[in-house]
């Protein structure tokens, strides 16, 4: 799938003017679907992990999910598939 800046490149920029999501907002999203965990976000973005959690809860809500799974099954469905 590539890296974040990549993600922006194959349709997430749909995704970030359907939800409102900033271009962090969708960073982290490109990495939740890549299966990075809270730490890994933390450590790629030099925070906390509890901001990370903060800023994932954030991301779930303007989403409308309650779950991880629900947004990558989400982005999957939103995205086109990446040749």
């Amino acid at each position: 799938m590539g890296g974040p800046t990549q993600l922006l490149a194959h349709g997430w920029l749909d995704l970030v003017a359907l939800y409102g999501l900033t271009p962090a907002e969708a960073n982290v999203c490109g990495w939740i679907v890549q299966g990075l965990s809270i730490n890994d976000i933390a450590k790629a973005r030099s925070m906390t992990p509890i901001t990370a959690k903060n800023q994932v809860a954030a991301i779930l809500a303007k989403i409308g999910v309650g779950r991880w799974a629900e947004l990558i099954r989400l982005v999957i469905r939103v995205l086109p598939p990446v040749k």
